[in-house]
């Protein structure tokens, strides 16, 4: 069911994915998008009156618009100084 839902055009958890499988490898990220539906289940089968909506691909570029841009230029930085 993960790798399912990281296969879904324009979901979190397609986005999520491809962040952590860049830096923990690809088994590593299936597992930690399947725990996080399983929290997301487990919440809304808890509590009924609960909905679920999805975040959309491109929330947490929105959510931090300017992390990967100062990421990336401190790291050019960092490697020409060396």
């Amino acid at each position: 069911m993960a790798w399912a839902a990281t296969r879904k055009k324009g979901s979190y958890f397609k986005a999520q994915f491809r962040r952590l499988a860049g830096r923990k490898g690809k088994p590593r990220a299936i597992l930690a998008v399947a725990h996080m539906l399983a929290m997301i289940i487990y919440h809304l089968l808890s509590n009924p009156t609960l909905e679920y909506s999805d975040l959309r691909e491109d929330y947490l570029d929105k959510r931090e618009p300017n992390k990967r841009k100062t990421n990336s230029s401190s790291a050019c930085t960092n490697s020409a100084t060396r």
